[in-house]
């Protein structure tokens, strides 16, 4: 009896945690392959497969910038779990940090690091609003190439 028992508690443990995964996947977005990783044989849908996007916009137009590396694991999570609060969260870290432009490298725009000299005011960008974006590659329709597809994106004002 005992034996059936422990059978039974364990096929209704696996299914409960099997139940909360597909529906924190459906709901909010979670990667598959992340709380349980039950969808994760039926599915492309990793978190290597999402990526963050977070866009400037100021007085001389709209950039794209990476996610600074301070910030990269905040992005690492929302890519897996994408959430109102963890944009929101980011888009108002990145609207407070000095953004400087940046000739060196293929971005427009980079963080000011605090041990950097003064740069002068026109090298510097007032940004106006930020907004953050979190994407996955999936498969086209017919299965021939890899799309980009927009899961959740906010937008923050100082």
């Amino acid at each position: 009896m005992r034996d059936r028992f422990n059978l039974a508690f364990a096929v209704l443990l696996l299914a409960a945690v099997a139940a909360v995964q597909l529906a924190r996947a459906r709901l909010h977005s979670q990667s598959p392959w992340q709380g349980g990783g039950f969808g994760m044989f039926s599915t492309a849908d990793s978190p290597d497969g999402r990526f963050t996007r977070c866009i400037l916009s100021g007085t001389s137009g709209e950039f794209r910038v990476p996610v600074p590396a301070s910030l990269q694991s905040a992005a690492t999570q929302l890519e897996v779990a994408p959430t109102e609060a963890g944009l929101l969260d980011l888009g108002h870290v990145l609207l407070s940090l000095e953004w400087v432009r940046d000739e060196s490298s293929r971005s427009p725009y980079r963080v000011l690091g605090r041990e950097e000299p003064p740069v002068p005011a026109e090298r510097m960008l007032e940004v106006r609003k930020v907004r953050v974006e979190v994407w996955r590659t999936r498969l086209s329709a017919d299965g021939t190439k890899l799309e980009a597809e927009l899961i959740r994106s906010c937008e923050v004002e100082p």
